[in-house]
């Protein structure tokens, strides 16, 4: 991202500019949201979102909907307050998403985020179809048709390894995020990311209880 701001500050050394494409699984991690409150504590130098140009695809955006249907009903309400200790925050999950769908409103949350912080780029093409391995190949093909028309480099940023086949298949460059296997045991203390893991501990698990904190 700093050699994407470098190339805006010297458009004429560097006339074809430098995109980001995101992946799904991207959004579904919120990571480029979080790196704008987070940087400190992340370890990362501060940078201009809005220099920062990302390519969205309608394929995207169709594949994070299409995860919001289904919602609590009665029946499960009363089945998960004769589980937990204490049911009275359970009242509070009618007509909720089940765990996929909060998950799915959380990466439309990113979405619309990454809109007010970033310059985005609506991309549209490619043919939806139910086949998770051959809607990804779409999404590439689409990315890969792209910066040709526009006269641009463009990084596929993507957190799952089986994309990288297809991406080299459709010649579009790939940078795959993983999480790293040995996890520190202490982290440097950033209030905002704090609030930001609450957040997502209450999306995975619906009822966070929180003791000694009055």
């Amino acid at each position: 991202m700093r050699g994407m701001e470098q190339r805006r500050n010297y458009p004429s050394r560097y006339p074809r500019q430098m995109c980001l494409a995101l992946d799904t699984n991207i959004a579904y991690k919120r990571l480029f949201s979080r790196l704008t409150i987070g940087s400190e504590g992340c370890g990362i130098r501060d940078y201009d979102p809005t220099r920062i140009q990302l390519l969205i695809t309608d394929l995207v955006e169709m594949e994070v909907s299409e995860k919001v249907n289904r919602k609590y009903r009665q029946p499960e309400i009363e089945l998960f307050k004769k589980a937990l200790k204490n049911p009275k925050p359970v009242g509070n999950l009618m007509n909720c998403c089940y765990k996929e769908g909060r998950k799915a409103l959380n990466a439309q949350a990113e979405l619309s985020a990454l809109r007010e912080l970033y310059a985005t780029w609506e991309v549209t093409g490619g043919a939806w179809t139910e086949d998770k391995e051959k809607r990804d190949g779409e999404i590439i093909r689409t990315l890969a048709r792209h910066p040709q028309v526009e006269n641009m480099d463009v990084l596929f940023i993507s957190a799952d390894d089986k994309a990288t086949a297809a991406a080299r298949a459709a010649k579009v460059p790939i940078m795959v995020i993983r999480h790293p296997y040995d996890m520190p045991r202490t982290v440097a203390y950033d209030p905002w990311l704090f609030v930001e893991l609450l957040f997502d501990l209450s999306i995975l698990y619906a009822v966070v209880n929180l003791k000694g904190v009055g």
